[in-house]
Formats: C-alpha cells, structure tokens, sequence
C-alpha cells in the first residue's frame, strides 16, 4: 500500500512544482520593496519551511497518535492549501495558501514514513522504505510532467484542482 499511496501523493504536490513561480508571476505585485525574482520565489520559500516545520511536529503527533492521525491531518491541510492556491487572487493570498499546502505534505510524507517504520520485521521496514522512495521518484516525475502539460492545456490554477482530487484520493484510500 505504501508505492501507490506515496505516489498519489507525490504526484499531488508535485503537479504545480513546474509553474509555482510563474502563477505566482500572474498574481505578482510590489511586497516589502524586494525585487521582482525574490517575490517569485516566496511561495516555494514558504512551502519549504512549513513542510520541514510540519514534519518536525509530525514526529510529536506520530508518536503520540500514529501515524494515521498525522496523515489525515496533513490531508486535509494539504486539501485546504490546494483549494485556497486555487482561489488566490493575491500575491499575499497565493504565498499563505502555499504555505498551508507545505505543512499539509509535511505531515503527510512524514506519515508515511511513519507507517513504514511501524513495521515489525527489518525485512518488512527495508522493502517499505524501497517502495516508498520508488513511489516519491515515480510521483515526482509523473507530476512535473503532467502538471506542465495540463497547466499549458487548462491554465496554471485548475491545475491544483486536480491536484486536490490526487490528495483526496489519498485520504480515501487511507480511510
């Protein structure tokens, strides 16, 4: 379960990882005096920091409630952080709505991890942790690919409305 749960999500996040900085183009304006390239970037900055923040209180939560909780967790902030990436109309809008999707795959991907890690056997846990990396790399390439492909064909921001359906597969497959 672990291959095809990794990949739904991968291909989820990394779906817009080809445009972030171009929609972010469209919704640009002055922020703070910083230039141009720099205002292109927060989105991706603030995506990073709240992943690597959200996976550090992923472990906490793993621990205390499993890794299911956190999973769900990170599934429905993800879900939101796509949904409102969607609906952003501002530059403000846009970088907020991504740093919500950061902490959504931070505890997901942490999750997972997680899941693996539960396992009894080192034989079980060494082919959990092939099967997920090989679903992150599949769900990475598969994602850039395709998101590229469906951004030039329905434009950049439905693009993370099929990303949402990725996520909420997900979290159904889990449930």
């Amino acid at each position: 379960i672990i291959r095809p749960l990794t990949l739904l999500i991968a291909v989820s996040v990394f779906l817009s990882g080809s445009f972030i900085p171009l929609r972010m183009k469209e919704l640009a304006e002055p922020l703070w005096g910083l230039s141009e390239n720099v205002i292109l970037g927060l989105p991706v900055s603030a995506e990073m920091l709240f992943t690597g923040m959200a996976a550090v209180l992923a472990g906490s939560l793993i621990d205390s409630r499993g890794w299911r909780s956190a999973f769900l967790l990170g599934t429905v902030f993800y879900a939101a952080g796509l949904y409102f990436s969607y609906q952003a109309q501002g530059a403000l809008t846009f970088i907020g709505a991504r740093s919500i999707a950061g902490a959504g795959y931070g505890f997901t991907i942490m999750a997972l991890r997680g899941f693996v890690n539960s396992r009894t056997s080192e034989k079980e846990k060494a082919e959990g942790f092939s099967s997920y990396i090989s679903g992150l790399y599949a769900g990475f390439i598969i994602g850039v690919a395709v998101g590229a492909m469906l951004a030039d064909r329905i434009g950049f921001a439905r693009v993370f409305l099929v990303s949402l359906a990725f996520c909420l597969l997900a979290g159904v497959l889990i449930m």
